[in-house]
């Protein structure tokens, strides 16, 4: 019988600006160069302990189809350079691991889409 292991959860997201800008209402004012740098931490649901070698995949809403990946440092962390402003979903895979996206409640429910936006720091 093979048991997947409790659900892992996203925490400590944060957003950074590749370049210092003040955020404008505007996104024909946004310079589609700029991009924006995306980093966190995953941990087991359980305990609490960071999980490595998880693969964190970054996906635009409007694109389900592509996205980009890394894979988790020993330490829970992960982090993706470059990412054009926009809206994502990101989602969390480990062998023997239940998947999960972020704001996602329980198995099944969708997961939350987050903006980035060039300049905006969160965390």
């Amino acid at each position: 019988m093979h048991l997947k292991l409790s659900c892992f959860l996203l925490a400590c997201l944060t957003f950074e600006p590749c370049c210092h800008q003040t955020p404008t209402a505007h996104s024909k004012d946004i310079d589609p160069d700029q991009t924006c740098t995306v980093s966190g931490i995953v941990i087991r649901s359980q305990d609490s302990a960071p999980l490595k070698n998880a693969t964190v995949q970054l996906a635009k809403d409007s694109d389900q189809e592509h996205h980009i990946a890394t894979k988790t440092t020993a330490d829970g962390h992960f982090l993706f350079k470059s990412v054009p402003a926009g809206q994502y979903k990101l989602k969390v895979t480990r062998n023997r691991y239940v998947d999960q996206e972020l704001g996602q409640k329980k198995p099944g429910d969708p997961g939350a889409t987050f903006t980035l936006i060039v300049g905006w720091v969160n965390g």
